[in-house]
């Protein structure tokens, strides 16, 4: 449509109003027959496919705003039209607001014409409903004039409507008719029959006004329907527009008896593959990828592929090369596209040429489409610079067909299928949550000639010391030779790159499937060392990272780490050093399978601004196969959660997985587990331990067997970590609990008993920064767990002590507090004589135990009073005799409880309780400790007792 004739045209009508007056009222016969119609939109039914708003120009004074279709909205079975304070720049001038204009698709003519609707009370606004059309609408090659017909209320007051009509673009034919209601309380009907010497207004089916004349003088062209509310600066017609209110005009239905048409520029084209059944085509399976670089995510199911992103550069491209098998033996390719997203997407597809197969001169494009449609959105073919581009809208699903030529002398035969997703402009946009669906791709041949496609070709499968051809290219500040050619080796130099600038450059990877490693060498050329970073990539990012990296070596390389959090496999090169790279990679985590590999050279420490400059070769690429499993290596196990954890990867079978969590509520007691199998016969667990975050994490493992007993499945009976003394295990709630500082990594041995009545071991469960009782805080973190291997049961060895965790009470202070320990120091100010105040300890390894030995050491200046009892679950004692080396006065009170021994200040006793778990009392659970606390003189008691080398035998 010309928007601009357009606006002067709307211009000149209404600027003749000023001024105008009510008319004397003569009252008219109701028409016969009564005015009616078929509905044209019935929002009723929500959105009408028929109308459809203006967008984006403005017909100018003393139209005082923008028309956007943001303005038009539908909810409660009603079209809305709203003016928002916008100020939008038109032709160089800038206007205060954006105003609703919504209008038809076909053209109209003779016929009755009905709405009903509520317009507003806003001064200074105009709500309308009337026809309009001009040459801009054609019919049958004839230009249409400005003709109209108008029912228009001023907010000023909605007691009156004003009629008008215009011909030929000249107006000046208004009537002011006194409606006896306010017509902004309620919904009512106003329309017109328009005939061809008679125009008649009718308010709620009463004839209002009537005007006759000629085909030459009334109206004769047909128009589109219109609606439209705006704020009008021709204050004497309209009143004043103080600013837009919430206020709309809203419109239940609009009817006609006209018959529609197209106007010849709105003319649907026949579509150009009528006689293609697409239904009877099935959809292909095929893989995108990124062309270059990495701003869209892409994920590829069957024939449905998802493209996520929020930040896009320009002329970035989603392409599958596997569809060329289809596009060269056929001309014609359909693909639908839905939009995820809450915005408009601009995209465009091509249907890309191989200028090495062009039998003529080459063109500078290499876009084979022809011509193309879709029923749901307007596309638009460029034959000079390629592509069909289009609109897809927010939440909406479209089909594109497209014809292409397929056998083109200057572009040469397909080679590809490219998407350009909101790139289709220069430099980045931001477009957060973004996503697009692209699914069933179909290709057909217009002549009906079936497509045939061309096998899909075998991977060769590369032997042990081939080296692999990859293509490296950069859009960064290094040099690559040579750049975007296959090759086994590539030189790279750079200067003054910049230390954090994290700049990189790829090759992308191909026949990677089966493989889980890749080799290279790395030849140092410079004068410095050269700190390398190598990521193998797949194909959804997930946390912070695409890198499937698992691990990475070199021989002579102590240095060499992976990083699982960020991603990429480092190494240090020193300058004239050569090494073979080996990094590991995992192709069966959510991140999907490897399609490229990114190397960062000096471009990748965190924070350092330093600029370096260098030399590097890499070369002798090999993806290395798969090889079956050896004895000793780590197990693989399948962790799943339901709770506040993200796991990577997560339901498959690894060897390592990282578990991250944000605001993880310390007493949640959220976890995440990995079912276990072949247990039998082992005894331990040993896992690597590696806290990616920034502050330390407490990590609870549980081994878990089948039946609960007491508080819970638990078997884990002690545990040790090499350099942390914090291990414990917390015998009557279950659990071993170890502190993993930031960036340390530790290896945690886990005892095991399967031999109890909780049964074999059947779950590795892991609770991080969530099994704190009674802490609120929240935590975030990620952690590495790895390296899981069951251990054999061992042959047996000389007694060992015990670790047993005591916690601190009001009356005694425990060191270690809670923590499973072979020693333990408790000491005391202010403990009352027979109070019977005490520590305890839960025990899982009483089984077939009939005694318990504990070395007590007074480190105090006064004699202590000890008492120990040996309890079941009901704590009660089961202490049956005892026996002492050191110490005096030492006895067993089968009556009422307790072994006692004094010990003097300053020296130690070895105490000896016998006890019987055969009895009705029931088995042994835990053991219990009196300082001072069955005394009977009457005082509060001070000490310092180290109470060690706990034995059951």
């Amino acid at each position: 449509m010309h928007k601009k004739l357009l606006a002067a045209l709307a211009a000149v009508g209404i600027l003749t109003l000023a001024g105008c007056g009510d008319n004397p009222q003569p009252s008219y016969p109701d028409l016969d027959p009564a005015i009616s119609g078929e509905y044209v939109a019935d929002f009723s039914l929500g959105e009408s496919e028929e109308v459809f708003a203006s967008d984006g120009w403005s017909n100018k004074a003393p139209f005082n705003a923008v028309w956007k279709k943001g303005n038009l909205s539908y909810s409660d079975g009603q079209m809305h039209l709203s003016i928002k304070a916008d100020p939008t720049e038109f032709e160089e001038v800038t206007y205060p607001y954006s105003a609703g204009e919504a209008r038809t698709h076909h053209l109209y003519g003779y016929g009755d014409y009905l709405v009903k609707m509520k317009p507003t009370n806003v001064v200074g606004s105009v709500s309308t409903f009337f026809t309009f059309t001009y040459d801009g609408d054609s019919i049958d090659g004839v230009k249409n004039k400005h003709d109209e017909i108008d029912i228009e209320f001023l907010g000023k007051d909605t007691t009156k409507v004003q009629f008008n009509y215009f011909v030929g673009g000249v107006g000046g034919h208004e009537y002011m008719y006194n409606l006896g209601f306010d017509a902004s309380k309620e919904f009512h009907e106003y329309g017109f029959r328009w005939e061809e010497n008679k125009i008649s207004w009718v308010v709620d089916g009463k004839t209002a006004y009537v005007v006759t004349g000629t085909s030459e003088t009334l109206p004769r062209c047909p128009g589109r329907i219109m609606t439209s509310y705006w704020p009008s600066s021709a204050d004497g017609w309209s009143g004043h527009f103080a600013g837009p209110t919430a206020d709309t005009v809203d419109y239940q239905w609009i009817k006609s008896s006209a018959t529609g048409i197209y106007s010849d520029e709105d003319k649907p084209v026949p579509p150009f593959d009528e006689n293609v059944e697409w239904d009877e085509i099935d959809a292909i399976e095929t893989e995108f990828k990124n062309a270059w670089d990495n701003d869209y995510t892409i994920v590829n199911e069957g024939t449905e592929t998802t493209v996520t992103y929020d930040r896009i550069g320009a002329w970035k491209q989603v392409k599958s090369e596997d569809a060329a098998r289809y596009a060269k033996h056929a001309d014609a390719v359909v693909a639908t596209l839905k939009n995820n997203s809450n915005r408009d997407i601009n995209a465009r597809m091509d249907v890309q040429g191989d200028h090495s197969t062009s039998t003529g001169e080459v063109s500078s494009k290499d876009c084979l489409n022809i011509q193309a449609y879709s029923a749901e959105t307007t596309v638009t073919t460029n034959l000079e610079w390629g592509g069909s581009s289009f609109v897809i809208p927010a939440n909406k699903e479209v089909t594109v067909h497209i014809n292409y030529d397929k056998a083109s002398e200057t572009m040469g035969e397909p080679k590809s299928l490219l998407f350009f997703l909101d790139s289709m402009q220069d430099g980045y946009i931001d477009v957060p949550g973004s996503s697009v669906t692209i699914k069933d791709i179909k290709f057909a041949n217009l002549d009906g000639t079936p497509v045939v496609p061309d096998p899909k070709p075998e991977p060769p499968t590369p032997q042990p010391g081939d080296s692999i051809k990859l293509v490296f290219n950069t859009e960064n500040d290094y040099t690559l030779d040579p750049k975007g050619v296959a090759t086994e080796s590539v030189n790279v130099t750079y200067t003054d790159m910049v230390g954090d600038s994290y700049q990189n450059f790829y090759a992308p990877l191909t026949e990677a499937e089966g493989k889980n490693q890749i080799s290279l060498k790395i030849k140092n050329n410079g004068e410095a060392t050269s700190k390398v970073r190598v990521d193998v990539e797949g194909t959804t990012q997930v946390g912070n990272t695409k890198a499937i990296n698992t691990s990475a070596s070199a021989e002579g390389h102590a240095e060499v780490r992976t990083d699982l959090e960020w991603g990429g496999s480092f190494i240090d090169v020193a300058a004239a050093e050569e090494v073979t790279f080996v990094v590991s990679f995992d192709q069966t985590t959510e991140k999907g399978a490897a399609t490229l590999v990114k190397f960062f050279v000096d471009s990748s420490t965190y924070q350092d601004s330093n600029k370096y400059s260098g030399d590097v070769t890499f070369s002798n690429f090999e993806l290395l196969p798969k090889g079956e499993p050896q004895p000793g290596e780590y197990e693989k196990l399948v962790f799943n959660t339901e709770n506040d954890y993200t796991l990577d990867p997560k339901g498959v079978a690894t060897e390592s997985v990282t578990a991250s969590y944000v605001d993880m509520v310390g007493d949640s007691y959220h976890n995440f587990s990995a079912p276990l199998s072949e247990v039998e016969g082992k005894t331990q667990v040993s896992l690597k331990i590696k806290n990616n975050g920034e502050s330390a994490s407490k990590v609870r493992v549980d081994v878990e067997g089948t039946a609960s007993v007491g508080n819970h499945k638990v078997i884990n009976t002690t545990a040790a970590a090499a350099g942390h003394d914090d291990v414990w295990t917390d015998l009557e709630w279950g659990g071993t609990y170890i502190a993993v500082s930031a960036s340390e990594e530790v290896t945690l041995v886990v005892t095991f008993d399967q031999t109890t009545e909780r049964g074999a071991a059947t779950l590795l469960k892991f609770f991080i920064d969530s099994c704190t009782y009674q802490d609120t805080n929240k935590y975030t973190g990620s952690v590495t767990l790895s390296c899981f291997e069951l251990l054999p049961k061992a042959e047996p060895q000389p007694a060992q002590y015990a670790s047993l965790a005591f916690s601190s009470t009001e009356e005694y202070t425990v060191d270690p507090n809670g923590v499973a320990a072979e020693s333990v120091n408790v000491t005391y100010t202010a403990v009352a004589a027979a109070s019977y105040k005490n520590i305890t300890a839960a025990y899982a390894g009483f089984e077939g135990k009939t005694s318990f030995k504990v070395t007590i050491k007074n480190n105090g200046e006064q004699e202590v009073r000890v008492r120990v009892d040996v309890l079941n679950a009901s704590w009660s004692f089961i202490n049956t005799s005892s026996s002492c080396e050191g110490g005096s006065d030492s006895y067993t009170d089968t009556e009422w409880g307790g072994s006692y021994v004094t010990v003097a200040a300053g020296e130690s006793a070895t105490l000896t309780v016998n006890f019987d778990q055969t009895t009705d009392k029931g088995a042994a659970e835990r053991v219990m400790f009196y300082f001072d606390s069955t005394l009977t003189d009457g005082a509060n008691h001070a000490g310092d007792v180290t109470i060690s080398n706990f034995l059951f035998a």
